[in-house]
C-alpha cells in the first residue's frame, strides 16, 4: 500500500477545469510529442501549453498541429500553424520539437463547442512576447512595463541624430508581430 501524503477529503471533488475566458495569455509550450493520427493518414504534434502568469497561471491548454497528412490542405494549414509558433517564440527556423519548448509567447484564446466534450478553448493566434509585458487583471489586454534608462553621463558631447525606424506590424499587444494561423477547429474540419 502507498500513502498519498494528503487527505483527499480536503479537496473539492467537483472542481473541474472550466474553459478560460477568451483573450490573451502569456504561455509556453511545455510538451510537444509527434504522434500518428487516429486514421493513420498523417502525423501531428500534440502540444501542451502552460499559462505562466495571471489569474489562470499553471492552467494547461492543449492543441494539435498537423505536420503530415494525406489531405494536402490540412498539412499546409498545420505547417503554417507550426511556423507561427516558431516565429512567435523567436526561433523561425526551428527543426525539432525540443527547440519549441520553454519559450514564452502570447496565446490568443477563443472558445469552441465540441459535441463530445462541450465548451473548449482553442488557440486563435500566437504573438511574440516582449519581456516586461505584464499579465492583465482580466484577459485580453496587456501593459508594457516602463524600463528605466540612465541619464547621459557626458553632457558635453554633440547630440546623436536619431534615425527614423520603420513601423512594425502592429497587430498584437503593444505592437508585437502577430502570426495568424488557421485555428485548430478549422484544421480539424479539413483533416476529417
Amino acid at each position: 500500500m502507498a500513502s498519498f501524503g494528503f487527505n483527499t477529503g480536503e479537496y473539492d471533488p467537483n472542481a473541474g477545469f472550466e474553459v478560460l475566458p477568451a483573450g490573451d495569455y502569456i504561455a509556453m509550450l511545455v510538451e510537444a510529442d509527434i504522434k500518428a493520427n487516429s486514421k493513420g493518414t498523417g502525423q501531428f504534434i500534440n502540444c501542451k501549453w502552460l499559462i505562466t502568469e495571471g489569474e489562470f497561471a499553471n492552467r494547461n491548454i492543449f492543441d494539435a498541429v498537423n505536420i503530415t497528412h494525406q489531405n494536402t490542405m490540412a498539412e499546409k494549414l498545420g505547417r503554417q500553424r507550426l511556423s507561427a509558433i516558431a516565429h512567435a517564440i523567436g526561433i523561425p527556423d526551428a527543426q525539432d520539437t525540443d527547440q519549441l519548448l520553454q519559450k514564452p509567447c502570447v496565446l490568443t484564446l477563443g472558445m469552441k463547442r465540441d459535441d463530445k466534450y462541450g465548451e473548449q478553448n482553442t488557440i486563435k493566434k500566437f504573438t511574440a512576447y516582449q519581456f516586461g509585458m505584464q499579465q492583465p487583471a482580466s484577459p485580453g489586454s496587456y501593459q508594457q512595463t516602463a524600463v528605466p534608462t540612465m541619464p547621459p553621463q557626458n553632457t558635453t558631447q554633440q547630440p546623436v541624430t536619431q534615425v527614423p525606424q520603420q513601423p512594425m506590424n502592429v497587430g498584437g499587444p503593444n505592437g508585437q508581430p502577430v502570426f495568424n494561423t488557421p485555428s485548430s477547429e478549422q484544421v480539424a474540419k479539413i483533416a476529417v
